[in-house]
């Protein structure tokens, strides 16, 4: 190796330890958030065939997504950890290393070891790749992304030869069992392999065998084909909508306030690499966009949001990679410019990388103050400063698991105060708590019909009378506290699961509110049901 070679390898390997030590160890033993206490209750309470093989148990997790490995990570760590934040934060870190690895390994088969190096210390350095790592609920996107990268990996050896990698196509089934992201793979693996299209039909068998494998399997415990049941329809303008929101907050992850350089940097490696490659990345970028057009309406410049495109960075980090070995070919007056170029990337990922750091470290100082308040306090209410899911988690933890009652209730967030009911809000100012946004009398309550039917675990609705505006469902577990809030369509469906291991059947409040186009709102009484149940609520149209 050159001496310029070992230089410039010393050089990453002194920027892969510091992003270690400044950004990923300080997040170690950092409290849990959002979803968190969901996955470890579903865990917990569930056995593996069950999670596996059970369509009512796992929907338990959920009735939209087939993603039965985030039972599997957070079993294990439950049986090792319990409650300690520790063991499932060091988890997720060697999941990060051993993607990078992963990554290397890949692209090593392109390239060579001083260039995949690099792009192993740009992942590291990928704040996307930090935004997930923060969040253990979100860690099944690293553990799927090693896998996937594994199955590409051995799928690569074997084509170089000719031959066909059947362990590519188990790899693949397990990294789409994380996250159906990667489902899209035998795509990818198609585009790479050699050969005439019966040849890359051919060697990529085993993953199509999988994929056929796996929407079976996706099915059955789904009962359908899943996906989530709010937002809008899928069409051309949603999706070209979605597309847009993207090409907005992608940069913004990526660079934060540096997003010009972001597109300066993908229009200059438009421009340099080969029309081979171009071709490569105009065919490939629309199949990585499959997965996820339906959710990219949500997101937006919070952090947690970054799941959804890290598949795209890691896909931008491998053409980066190639760029650069182009590149190192040509002269000097080419080579020096395209190394202060990656000089300058990894320096803005350093700085968006604090931001994210220093976001995650104080959202979990509120997560971590306001668990203790919720199991410790013993007061009648607090105030909401998470998602409603994380402290029913806690709740349910505590009481199978730790023999504790919780009987503290929580107040929702200011925005949705006024759909509580009355009997509700008398409760919680009677016992001299303050409302920012009560009900003031303004919601209609004339105005709403339909239906909600629940069959065992499935609930339907179809709601009116009016097709435009917008629908939300509310619904909550502690006597109309309505601290789940569904954007929906008027005509709609939903997979329930077993949530408690034991024959307790889940009793939900619902209230139904309408948001009309000229501003105004009208909400429907409360009623109760019960999953699994079989009953039909008839909402008063007077």
């Amino acid at each position: 190796m050159k001496k310029s070679s070992v230089a410039v390898f010393l050089g990453l390997s002194v920027l892969a330890l510091y992003a270690l030590s400044a950004l990923y160890i300080p997040l170690l033993g950092s409290y849990f958030f959002a979803d968190d206490t969901q996955a470890i209750w579903f865990a917990a309470s569930k056995s593996a065939g069950q999670i596996f093989f059970d369509p009512d148990n796992y929907r338990g997790l959920s009735g939209s997504n087939f993603t039965p490995m985030v039972g599997v990570t957070f079993k294990i760590d439950w049986l090792l950890f319990k409650l300690d934040p520790w063991g499932y934060t060091v988890h997720s870190l060697i999941a990060v290393l051993l993607a990078g690895t992963g990554l290397f390994l890949f692209l090593r088969l392109y390239t060579d070891t001083l260039t995949s190096f690099t792009a192993f210390v740009m992942y590291l350095l990928n704040p996307l790749v930090l935004s997930v790592y923060g969040w253990c609920s979100s860690r099944h996107y690293i553990e799927g992304l090693f896998f996937a990268l594994l199955a590409l990996y051995f799928h690569g050896k074997a084509d170089r030869k000719g031959n066909i990698s059947f362990l590519s196509g188990i790899l693949y089934l397990v990294a789409s069992l994380y996250k159906e992201v990667y489902v899209i793979l035998p795509a990818l693996a198609f585009l790479i392999t050699q050969g005439t299209a019966i040849q890359k039909v051919k060697r990529t068998l085993p993953m199509w065998g999988c994929l056929l494998v796996y929407s079976i399997w996706r099915f059955r415990m789904l009962g359908g084909i899943g996906g989530y049941p709010f937002g809008d329809a899928l069409n051309l303008q949603t999706a070209a909508a979605g597309v847009y929101r993207l090409a907005e907050f992608l940069p913004r992850h990526l660079f934060g306030a540096y997003s010009l350089l972001f597109w300066g940097i993908v229009l200059i490696m438009l421009l340099t690499l080969s029309r081979k490659k171009v071709l490569f990345v105009v065919i490939v970028f629309p199949v990585l966009l499959i997965p996820i057009v339906q959710v990219t309406g949500l997101i937006d410049s919070s952090y947690a949001w970054a799941r959804y495109m890290l598949h795209i960075t890691i896909f931008m980090i491998c053409m980066a990679s190639l760029w650069l070995g182009e590149v190192a070919k040509k002269s000097i007056w080419i080579r020096v410019p395209a190394y202060l170029l990656m000089v300058a990337v990894m320096g803005v990922f350093v700085m968006k990388g604090y931001q994210v750091k220093n976001t995650i470290l104080n959202e979990r100082a509120i997560s971590l103050s306001t668990a203790r308040e919720f199991m410790y306090s013993d007061a009648p209410y607090i105030h909401a400063k998470e998602v409603p899911w994380f402290y029913d988690g806690l709740l349910v933890l505590n009481k199978y698991f730790f023999q504790r009652e919780i009987k503290t209730m929580i107040i929702p967030e200011p925005r949705y105060q006024k759909y509580l009911s009355d009997e509700r809000m008398r409760d919680i100012l009677s016992n001299g708590y303050r409302l920012d946004n009560p009900p003031d009398g303004s919601l209609r309550k004339e105005f709403i019909s339909g239906q909600v039917h629940t069959r065992k675990y499935l609930v339907t609705w179809d709601l009116g009378p009016r097709q435009e505006g917008v629908y939300l469902i509310l619904r909550g577990r502690h006597e109309g506290m309505y601290d789940f809030v569904h954007h929906v369509p008027r005509n709609g469906l939903h997979h329930f699961g077993k949530y408690y291991p034991d024959d307790r059947h889940e009793v939900f409040y619902l209230r139904v509110v309408y948001q009309s186009p000229e501003g105004w709102e009208a909400i429907s009484d409360e009623y109760r049901f019960t999953v699994p149940g079989n009953a039909t609520i008839t909402l008063n149209h007077k």
